[in-house]
């Protein structure tokens, strides 16, 4: 006969919550660079520029038409929450975008060439 294994799983660590600031559009927007530090980093670097207001359309846009196709099929609340996700994501992208300008170029160096 075979024994049993009786071992007990590894008891996994409680995690604690961490007390993180919320990323706002007001937060993106004091961390990104204003118009005139963007114009000087694509001189420096040789970029192009780009176009935000092209880029805000273009996402405004995106985000009304699927809405305007989930309307027929969901309810307000689902609606909400969806559209809240959505948007979340946009500004949480923008917000590490953001953060990468705020770094030492040190560190943002290396991650350029990824």
């Amino acid at each position: 006969m075979t024994a049993k294994n009786t071992q007990k799983p590894a008891q996994q660590p409680t995690r604690t919550p961490q007390n993180r600031p919320a990323i706002t559009l007001e937060l993106v927007v004091a961390l990104a660079p204003n118009h005139t530090q963007a114009e000087k980093m694509c001189s420096t670097f040789g970029l192009d520029p780009v176009d935000y207001h092209g880029v805000r359309e273009t996402t405004e846009e995106q985000v009304g038409r699927s809405a305007q196709v989930l309307e027929p099929t969901v309810n307000e609340t689902a609606m909400r929450i969806h559209l809240q996700r959505i948007v979340g994501a946009f500004v949480s992208s923008a917000h590490g975008a953001a953060g990468f300008y705020t770094l030492p170029p040190s560190e943002s160096g290396p991650m350029m060439h990824r």
